[in-house]
């Protein structure tokens, strides 16, 4: 064999061998963060009347399975504010929600060849900590008595569904997310089945507090 061939296959497994070790190799094995953004929710199924933008606040953890792949979960304070309105057989109803809960969504992210953007998905689940809402009819509100969202059969405590995002870091301690939460059940029972399922889009900045088994890699 030529001494070039052997240069040319030295060269391509040095390569090789320093690619396997970028996407492979773990800067940490755990990062706790504090994050803080706005989000906004409405209800998919019926005419959006008005929506509001909130706050949002909470702790994000990331866990590497290597320099592509990891999981993420979040601990969430989110509030979900919209009227929507709908109309059956000439009866116009206004379902009106003012929602705090706890969302905690869990997802996998892979990181793109840029080593700056990652896709994320996953599922999350919501539990209710305050609801304030009310239902009308003809613009009149119905009494808790005869409401379909009566204390009885009202808001439900638990919502769940996907989760689907972008997170671009800026340094390796910041990072700027973008996530949407799509329902998959009915936040409560309506007349004529009329679903209320909630989609929400929120925008988050992170910042790691510390890292478990940091490297120092860049």
């Amino acid at each position: 064999m030529s001494l070039r061939c052997i240069s040319i296959l030295v060269f391509i497994s040095v390569t090789f061998h320093g690619y396997a070790q970028l996407v492979t190799k773990k800067d940490y094995t755990a990062a706790f963060a504090l994050q803080a953004g706005a989000e906004s929710g409405i209800l998919m199924t019926s005419k959006i009347s008005k929506f509001s933008i909130t706050p949002s606040a909470g702790l994000k953890m990331t866990f590497p399975f290597s320099r592509k792949w990891f999981m993420g979960s979040e601990i969430n304070y989110s509030q979900l504010k919209t009227v929507n309105k709908h109309s059956n057989s000439g009866t116009e109803y206004r379902l009106k929600l003012d929602l705090e809960q706890i969302t905690i969504p869990v997802y996998a992210k892979y990181m793109l060849n840029s080593n700056r953007g990652m896709f994320l998905f996953g599922g999350y689940v919501s539990y209710l900590l305050s609801d304030n809402h009310s239902y009308c009819v003809n613009g009149e509100s119905l009494s808790p008595e005869v409401s379909p969202v009566s204390p009885k059969n009202g808001i439900k405590k638990w919502d769940y569904g996907f989760t689907l995002g972008y997170e671009q870091l800026f340094t390796r301690h910041l990072a700027l997310s973008f996530k949407i939460n799509c329902g998959v059940q009915s936040l409560a029972d309506l007349p004529d089945d009329k679903k209320c399922i909630p989609l929400k889009a929120s925008l988050t900045l992170s910042y790691d507090l510390f890292r478990i088994g940091d490297c120092g890699c860049h």
